[in-house]
């Protein structure tokens, strides 16, 4: 059979057709499915961040305003209210603080936005989110608590399934195992105590020191959980100190300072000689409970042969960056402080 130019041409131009319709086609295919699994990858994200939000009901939409107003320390006191909303670009978020909870900050994942330390009720701190995103947000000292938010900026899909669903990893919510400490008075007084929160089922606790004093003041934990207490740049240098005499940090301004916690038993703790009466502070290990607590030479403390208070000094910038600064206090950075008591030695920080 014969094919003259002009009939081979009409065939080359039918076979590009069909051949650019179908990349065309599994152009369009393409986009969808790269779309599908960047939606669906968000989703999973966005879910994945509200385990453990307790009050997580669903995204709020408040789009069509240009100002909206986020609570701080709803709830049991450690929630942001709502949990989650939507607004349009340019909106202006306001996050108000309830008084409740002791003292909460605002901290953006991504480093957007940070708020200092409030605990009064009517304390407020806002950002204007300008392009389209999702801002997943904190209280710093309080996240493994579950005090968490977000902020969907613009149209962006994000997986709302399961809303309602978040459990809280407070078991106080639950009805907790354990009766609430008798104290004897050591907290009579302390304004931002409101009872000793339940952070069991956790290898690490998170307590802030403010100028308005330990928020949480009272946790229980798990024998061989480790406490964190953190400083975020207060005006006066505190030092976490056993009421007790058998641990104290060095007075700061600002860093951390880590103990890990054995046994059973109750250590009260106060924030030194720079701080007032009313800050106070307590940590209840396992059970509970007030045996007396002696050393022994390896720096554990114990009771009638039970383990009951601080195993060891742990602290956490690498040993107060003794790895990294093991010479005079010139050689060490701002805010790093030693302990001067027997146990920081016996630890191996001195």
């Amino acid at each position: 059979m014969q094919h003259t130019t002009e009939s081979r041409q009409a065939v080359n131009r039918r076979t590009f057709l069909k051949t650019t319709g179908a990349l065309a086609v599994a152009g369009a295919f393409a986009t969808a499915g790269s779309e599908s699994a960047r939606a669906a990858s968000v989703g999973e994200e966005f879910a994945s961040w509200f385990d453990g939000v307790s009050n997580y009901d669903g995204v709020v939409d408040r789009t069509g305003t240009d100002a909206v107003t986020v609570g701080v320390g709803t709830d049991d006191g450690f929630r942001f209210g709502p949990a989650a909303i939507r607004v349009d670009p340019g909106t202006t978020v306001t996050w108000e603080w309830t008084g409740q909870g002791g003292s909460h900050n605002v901290v953006d994942e991504a480093g957007a936005f940070k708020s200092s330390y409030e605990s009064k009720a009517g304390a407020t701190f806002s950002h204007t989110f300008e392009k389209e995103g999702v801002s997943y947000y904190v209280c710093a000292p309080h996240a493994a608590m579950g005090m968490k938010g977000a902020i969907v900026v613009g149209s962006i899909p994000v997986e709302t399934a399961g809303a309602g669903s978040g459990s809280s990893t407070d078991e106080s919510d639950g009805g907790s195992a354990y009766t609430e400490p008798d104290y004897g008075g050591w907290f009579d007084g302390v304004e931002n105590f409101g009872g000793t929160v339940d952070q069991t089922g956790k290898s690490t606790v998170h307590i802030s020191v403010t100028d308005d004093g330990f928020s949480p003041a009272a946790v229980r934990v798990d024998p061989g959980a480790t406490v964190v207490w953190e400083w975020d740049d207060v005006d006066t240098a505190y030092a976490v100190t056993a009421a007790d005499g058998s641990y104290q940090s060095g007075a700061q301004t600002s860093g951390t300072f880590a103990l890990t916690f054995d046994g059973n038993g109750i250590s009260k703790y106060t924030a030194g000689a720079n701080a007032g009466a009313t800050m106070r502070g307590a940590i209840v290990v396992g059970a509970g409970g007030v045996p007396t607590t002696t050393l022994n030479d390896t720096g554990v403390a114990a009771t009638s042969g039970v383990v009951a208070g601080l195993v060891t000094v742990v602290g956490l910038l690498a040993f107060w960056e003794r790895e990294r600064f093991t010479g005079d206090d010139e050689d060490r950075p701002d805010g790093v402080a030693v302990s001067d008591s027997s146990i920081g030695r016996r630890g191996g920080h001195a």
